[in-house]
């Protein structure tokens, strides 16, 4: 079972047939559901926002709101979707690479003048 730790659908529990990096759950009046697999798109109706996954597998997967939502086309559009989620997907590991060669090579602070 997947759950939603915050946002809209927080505190909502639904059975997914894959946790992807990135999920897209869709709102349609007071029912959500997830785009879960590669080819679902939204229905025009639907709100769509996205979340990050934060722990366990397809059938056990958390999930958080993202911070950094795509635009309304890159969430519905699934060309437009899938570079979105690489582009912020590749972001992330280089920004989890800059905090880790921050933390093994500190540099000594730049004097102020």
């Amino acid at each position: 079972m997947t759950t939603f730790l915050d946002g809209p659908a927080k505190g909502e529990v639904l059975r997914l047939k894959a946790a992807p990096l990135f999920l897209r759950v869709v709102q349609n009046g007071p029912c959500f559901d997830a785009l879960d697999m590669p080819g679902d798109e939204p229905e025009p109706t639907e709100l769509v926002y996205v979340y990050l996954r934060t722990g366990g597998t397809f059938t056990t997967a958390t999930y958080q709101l993202l911070d950094r939502q795509p635009t309304d086309d890159e969430a519905r559009n699934i060309a437009l979707w899938q570079a979105w989620a690489l582009r912020v997907q590749a972001l992330r590991k280089q920004e989890r690479e800059l905090q880790k060669s921050s933390i093994s090579n500190p540099q000594p602070p730049i004097p102020l003048p």
